[in-house]
C-alpha cells in the first residue's frame, strides 16, 4: 500500500518483509511477526519504529538505521489509518466476476 507521510509517498507490504528483514527488527525491537502485528494496533514504540524502517527500506531508502529512526508516532498512525482505508476502498472496487444478480 501507499503511505503519504512527511511530504513523500512510501510503499509498504508487511506481507512482503524478507526473513533478512524480520531479523532486524528481531534482533534491534525484540519482537516477531506477531509481536509486530499486535504493537502496531497498541501504538507500542518499538513496533512503530520498526514498520517505519520496513515502509522506508520497501522503499529504496536501504540504508536507513532502524535505530536512529524517529519520527511523529501519531501522524505516522494516522498515516498508516489513511493508507489501510484507501486500500480498503480498492479493493473493495474491485468488480465480482460473478456476473449480474438477479
Amino acid at each position: 500500500m501507499k503511505v503519504a507521510f512527511e511530504g513523500r509517498d512510501y510503499e509498504f507490504a508487511l506481507d512482503e518483509m524478507t526473513v533478512a528483514q524480520a531479523k532486524v527488527i528481531k534482533v534491534h525491537c525484540g519482537m516477531g511477526l506477531k509481536g509486530l502485528s499486535d504493537g502496531i494496533n497498541d501504538g507500542d514504540p518499538d513496533a512503530l519504529r520498526a514498520v517505519y524502517w520496513l515502509m522506508r527500506v520497501q522503499s529504496g531508502d536501504v540504508g536507513v538505521n532502524i535505530d536512529n529512526v524517529n519520527f511523529v508516532v501519531v501522524k505516522f498512525l494516522d498515516a498508516l489509518a489513511q493508507a489501510t482505508q484507501a486500500e480498503s476502498e480498492v479493493l473493495n472496487d474491485v468488480p465480482n466476476d460473478d456476473g449480474p444478480k438477479e
